[in-house]
């Protein structure tokens, strides 16, 4: 499980989330733009939702 250690609002409907990712863990987590994942968060109603988005990089991380 990964810590969300920085959330962007980019616009009033768009925001960026930054992930604290441990060194160690850092290669199990490489990945080229463009890629996609599903995040899926725990929920008490549904037991879970799950969303698919694209990664992408910024010229500043």
């Amino acid at each position: 499980m990964l810590r969300v250690a920085e959330v962007i609002e980019e616009t009033a409907d768009a925001r960026s989330l930054v992930f604290a990712i441990p060194a160690d863990a850092a290669d199990r987590f490489r990945y080229r733009p463009g890629q996609f994942l599903t995040l899926r968060i725990p929920s008490e109603q549904t037991g879970s939702v799950a969303r698919c988005y694209s990664l992408a990089s910024s010229p500043f991380t």
